[in-house]
């Protein structure tokens, strides 16, 4: 996917915070076997429109298998979430100014001051769902407990335009996982795909709906709004 669909499709998201979207923005992925294909609505309708199809070979869009990376970055690009839209709390959160939202700044299973410590750990979405309860029902993180799975508009705001590998700034978010990471957000048609989540892939910055018990991917929490 190039750059500019992949920009307009996360201002879409976050912006409207809904699947409800201009003509032409609206795009997501699906996976068929050893394809994916990325769907887009006809410009005459945007919500449950008839969908014209691309299929486009799984190895160019598939997560790596890679856990952590050095970011490839083009400056040449703007950048989507420069170090002036965040605030570094000081306790292991960023705060950014543009959604509102608190990150805890390191992925789950790493901790410290550049997310140096401890192992990065994985989890099924029930896993990331229990995880979060067991916090804010404990002591906590940074003196809250009312941490969650970000929904997929949120996980998507801190997806930096400019990188890939990962796909985020890394001043902010040090040691990304060069992976999916879970959000809370069900593919639209939960009645004939219950299985399906949005999950936000940091290694090419797209948002992709992976089966909720397939795999293990990663998780970023948040709070606030």
């Amino acid at each position: 996917m190039d750059h500019g669909v992949s920009q307009r499709w996360r201002q879409c998201q976050f912006q409207e915070r809904s699947n409800s979207c201009a003509p032409g923005a609206w795009w997501f992925m699906t996976y068929h076997g050893p394809n994916v294909t990325l769907h887009m609505p006809d410009e005459s309708q945007v919500r449950r429109s008839t969908m014209k199809k691309l299929t486009i070979l799984a190895g160019l869009l598939l997560m790596s298998t890679q856990v952590l990376g050095a970011a490839n970055c083009n400056t040449s690009i703007p950048a989507s979430t420069p170090d002036t839209d965040f605030t570094n709390n000081g306790d292991g959160t960023v705060s950014h100014s543009k959604t509102g939202l608190m990150w805890k700044q390191c992925s789950e299973g790493l901790s410290g001051s550049n997310c140096a410590t401890g192992t990065i750990t994985t989890y099924t979405w029930q896993q990331a769902l229990q995880l979060v309860d067991s916090l804010n029902s404990g002591s906590g993180f940074a003196g809250y407990n009312d941490w969650r799975l970000p929904n997929i508009a949120e996980l998507a705001s801190i997806l930096e335009d400019q990188c890939v590998g990962p796909a985020v700034n890394e001043t902010i978010f040090p040691a990304t996982a060069v992976n999916g990471y879970w959000s809370a957000t069900p593919f639209a048609d939960s009645v004939t795909s219950p299985n399906l989540v949005w999950v936000g892939d940091f290694q090419g910055g797209q948002n992709v709906v992976l089966s909720k018990t397939a795999t293990a991917y990663h998780v970023r929490l948040v709070r606030g709004q």
